[in-house]
């Protein structure tokens, strides 16, 4: 009888280290992709300070005019962000600033 209770703890024993082995590893995973995550949203070039910045190079955008301040509006927006990122090319960016502009130009007019 005495031989089996310490097998039985052997096992249970074993069990919990296999447990405990399992747990630590989906914490690493998790651990890993939150790390994955913080360094993509710190290189990404789709920041408002990055999409503002290259707002003020596009040709007839001054810094503070109205046409920046409604673009600071629009890339409230993570996903218009992108897209005015991704358009890599001055007159792409410009045309999707108007197109959104004139967007909530018109919202606001039937509202």
């Amino acid at each position: 009888m005495r031989k089996k209770r310490v097998g039985t703890v052997m096992q249970s024993k074993r069990k919990k280290a296999g447990i405990a082995s399992k747990l630590l590893n989906e914490l690493s995973k998790i651990s890993n992709a939150v790390e994955l995550k913080a360094t993509t949203q710190a290189n990404s070039s789709s920041s408002i300070r990055d999409v503002l910045k290259r707002v003020c190079t596009l040709d007839g955008v001054e810094e503070g005019s109205d046409f920046h301040r409604m673009a600071a509006r629009i890339f409230q927006n993570k996903e218009k962000r992108e897209v005015f990122a991704v358009l890599e090319k001055p007159h792409l960016q410009l045309m999707f600033l108007k197109d959104e502009a004139k967007s909530i130009e018109n919202r606001h007019f039937f509202t």
